[in-house]
């Protein structure tokens, strides 16, 4: 029996980029984003509308830097390979990913910073009069629902699952090196177009009811709503890469979340992968 040696997640990346875990990369993507997180900190305590507009700015940069890199990825592919040849991913990866990422991962402390909840002391004690950080939900209620939420992040990304979404699908190594790119309608995809956006929309959601407040379910809507845009530009590139078929797809599966019809496919192949 041949043995299959295709390299794929974070061994194919290192092939196009073997400096993706240096200590520069590693550092690159933490201290923007601990400065951002700072930066935000002290946003957020301006007053009580703070998170809100802080949450509209972050969202429209996390849209921008992912969906640039679709909307551009032809212009993108061709200039890179062109001027870097051999170092092009390298180039893109630093020009591109490295810019997101902050934003990205802000919408997620977003919601946790405006916790209200049973076991943890608010960080913004003076909005507590506020109607929005006010706690609407029993913890009874908002923690196992919150935990199960949080907990489909994970289960959605298994291997057995995942329709083979790896890590270098999620860093875009296939707007550089196209012929690296899968056609990921198995697993999950046959269910939903975005499993791994939406185990991320799950997960925020899973924070919000643990956050117990309205402002935290406000800023899981404005991750949505952007996680919404980022998909179909994503969709839009992937009808140009692989036509007719791809359409077809798109039409005929929800973004986010199952028919009702497919439900109870979906959570069996979830939870008992098959």
């Amino acid at each position: 029996m041949a043995l299959n040696t295709e390299k794929f997640g974070i061994d194919l990346l290192k092939e196009y980029m073997p400096e993706i875990t240096s200590v520069k990369t590693i550092l690159l993507v933490i201290v923007p984003t601990v400065i951002m997180l700072f930066l935000v900190h002290f946003l957020n305590m301006v007053d009580w509308w703070a998170p809100f507009l802080v949450g509209i700015v972050v969202n429209v940069l996390a849209y921008w830097t992912m969906s640039r890199i679709t909307r551009n990825a032809e212009k993108i592919r061709k200039r890179y390979r062109d001027k870097y040849k051999g170092k092009a991913y390298g180039k893109f990866f630093y020009h591109y990913l490295i810019p997101g990422i902050p934003p990205n991962m802000m919408v997620w402390f977003l919601i946790i910073m405006v916790e209200n909840n049973t076991f943890l002391p608010m960080l913004y004690p003076s909005y507590n009069n506020n109607l929005l950080y006010q706690t609407i939900i029993p913890w009874q209620l908002a923690f196992p629902l919150g935990i199960f939420l949080i907990i489909l992040y994970p289960l959605m990304s298994r291997d057995s699952v995942n329709g083979g979404f790896t890590l270098d699908t999620e860093l875009f190594l296939y707007i550089i090196f196209p012929e690296k790119a899968k056609k990921l309608q198995g697993g999950l995809y046959q269910y939903i177009r975005h499993p791994h956006y939406a185990s991320g929309i799950y997960m925020c959601f899973g924070f919000a009811l643990l956050s117990q407040n309205l402002m935290a379910l406000i800023l899981v809507l404005l991750f949505t709503i952007s996680y919404y845009f980022i998909a179909q530009s994503e969709d839009k590139e992937l009808i140009r890469r692989f036509g007719s078929s791809f359409e077809a797809y798109v039409k005929s599966k929800p973004h986010f979340l199952p028919q009702l019809k497919d439900l109870s496919s979906f959570l069996k192949l979830l939870f008992l992968g098959r």
